[in-house]
């Protein structure tokens, strides 16, 4: 779990806000949409207008969103696969982009540590809560930019040189079992 690229001279807050707020779409977008398998099961249980209204609300979202990002500037910070996820739809998304997302809260929680957000890191043994991403202020894109704060830096080195030993050791162990 890498906290932040190594680079000369502390994190940018504003940067870090950028990309929790990027994250907290596509985790709420991901993990707002079933499982295909369980989706195609509902939606051939459903008579054609259900389809139709379930597809136009999803259609609906994701435009919301998408609109949402651009006009906060974040679209254009993100990537390719990351505006994809956004703006898929339900019926557009497999097993693999529900699994991707699933991994994002790891790098959210981060993230929203770094804010001040979040008191504490989770034990590298543990899932990130999904509740965190409450803890990001409703206010808008452009407020949180403005006002983001991050911890000291070098608390945030120390953390993430913890969580490089982890990786490391984590690494080490895999390759040694295999």
């Amino acid at each position: 779990m890498r906290l932040f690229r190594r680079k000369a001279g502390p994190p940018d807050a504003p940067a870090v806000m950028s990309r929790a707020l990027i994250l907290k779409y596509q985790i709420v977008a991901g993990m707002a949409t079933p499982p295909p398998d369980v989706l195609s099961g509902l939606m051939q249980a459903w008579d054609p207008s259900e389809r139709q209204r379930f597809l136009e609300e999803s259609r609906r979202r994701q435009a919301e969103s998408e609109k949402t990002l651009r006009d906060s500037g974040l679209w254009s910070a993100m990537t390719s696969s990351e505006q994809e996820c956004v703006r898929a739809l339900p019926s557009d998304v497999n097993h693999q982009m529900l699994i991707n997302v699933s991994w994002l809260m790891e790098s959210a929680e981060c993230m929203l540590w770094s804010l001040g957000l979040v008191d504490d890191l989770p034990p590298y043994d543990t899932q990130a809560d999904l509740t965190h991403l409450k803890r990001v202020p409703s206010s808008s894109a452009q407020e949180l930019l403005k006002t983001a704060k991050l911890r000291p830096n070098e608390v945030i080195s120390t953390a993430r040189d913890t969580a490089e030993l982890w990786h490391w050791r984590s690494r080490t162990r895999q390759i040694q079992e295999s």
